[in-house]
């Protein structure tokens, strides 16, 4: 599977006007309930009028409000967000740049005052200085595949030219891939294979729901 799903990702084309790009980064400039704002479409909007070739939008969440890490974080775990993310794509591709929305769960580098629930992991431990997570279920990391690949096809049909998985600062997906956090029995933890295998599995629900030629970035 994991084959025929690298060759499918290599369809993707994806043609930027430069080489500048602009990763994402935390404003805080989205509502408290994980809409667009002018503020937020304002400030991206700049970002791409100052000639970056391919802006990442800050941490886009799949699981609101257990996987928030932002107390005012884009959301993208619903239709009703899709209007606000078009407005936003838009306002970015307007000046000549590609728009690319970022993935985000945080897992268990979050915490329980903050979003009202214990976070989640792949195994109960937690980061240093932080609360201890409890872990995924089996039937819970397959809902989440489906999260993530329900929020690229909203990003798609918001108009966002890609998207993209973010995997790393200690986030879900991160903690997946690393033995210090992942300690898990099932096919999810283990060997480096088994570990992987939630981001390739998420990248396989992505393709199938986006199409081949819908480019999806990883940040590794």
């Amino acid at each position: 599977m994991y084959n025929n799903l690298f060759k499918a990702i290599s369809l993707a084309d994806l043609k930027v006007k430069n080489r500048i790009v602009m990763p994402g980064m935390g404003t805080n400039f989205a509502s408290e309930n994980g809409y667009v704002t002018d503020q937020l479409k304002n400030y991206y909007e700049e970002r791409a009028k100052g000639g970056a070739g391919l802006i990442i939008t800050e941490v886009t969440c799949v699981d609101a409000p257990v996987g928030k890490a932002l107390a005012r974080q884009l959301c993208a775990d619903d239709d009703k967000f899709i209007p606000g993310l078009c407005e936003l794509a838009r306002a970015i591709k307007a000046h000549g740049a590609k728009a690319v929305l970022q993935l985000h769960h945080a897992g268990r580098a979050t915490s329980s005052k903050f979003t009202g629930h214990q976070p989640v992991a792949p195994s109960p431990i937690a980061s240093p200085g932080g609360e201890v997570p409890r872990e995924l279920t089996f039937n819970e990391i397959q809902e989440l595949i489906i999260r993530f690949a329900d929020a690229a096809n909203r990003a798609r049909k918001a108009e966002f030219d890609a998207v993209e998985l973010h995997c790393t600062h200690n986030y879900l997906l991160a903690q997946f891939l690393s033995a210090a956090s992942n300690r898990r029995n099932d096919n999810y933890g283990g060997g480096l294979e088994n570990r992987a295998r939630l981001l390739l599995e998420i990248l396989a629900a992505v393709k199938r729901q986006t199409g081949n030629n819908y480019p999806v970035l990883v940040r590794l």
